[in-house]
């Protein structure tokens, strides 16, 4: 327990001081943890979730890793959404994930695969059912969208964004 949230860990990593061979089988539950403020990003708020992460190695070239878990809430942009599960693999250097939300103002899914440089590439398919921009912050005047992006960029860097993405059967 901390000022910048609570977080639980339950499990086992065995050779830890190897870090390409370390595995890890772990249930973790966070609280209130203050994501934004540890990732200095003020648009991000405290999320709060449980989660349970099992595979092998701690760097970016040697890790094998499954996540399965349910964030209970995360507060972006002052809108806390609720209950949103994901399902992700680590493995390549790559992230591929798998993610749905369904809120009042949002009901979409997402299929997700980056490269854990943080800045590319990215790919992605996303099914909006849809969703009310404004009750999220997002716009400054009401709109409803409906409809799927899929995206694919080899950098997402603010300064030097690059790919293409592709709306349709929007409404």
């Amino acid at each position: 327990q901390t000022t910048e949230g609570d977080v639980a860990v339950n499990g086992s990593i065995s050779h830890f001081a190897n870090m390409e061979s370390a595995a890890y089988d772990l249930q973790l539950r966070a609280d209130e943890v203050k994501i934004g403020k540890l990732m200095k990003n003020p648009n991000l708020q405290n999320v709060s979730g449980n989660f349970h992460v099992q595979g092998k190695g701690l760097t970016p070239e040697s890790m094998d890793a499954a996540l399965n878990g349910s964030v209970r809430s995360i507060r972006l942009n002052d809108y806390t959404y609720h209950n949103i599960p994901i399902k992700a693999q680590i493995k390549d250097q790559q992230v591929k994930a798998n993610l749905s939300i369904v809120d009042p103002n949002i009901h979409a899914a997402a299929d997700v695969t980056m490269g854990l440089t943080g800045n590319g590439p990215l790919t992605a398919s996303l099914v909006i059912d849809s969703i009310k921009t404004q009750p999220l912050k997002i716009t400054p005047q009401a709109v409803i969208y409906r409809g799927n992006v899929n995206a694919h960029f080899t950098s997402i860097h603010p300064d030097s964004l690059e790919g293409e993405a592709d709306i349709f059967h929007s409404l």
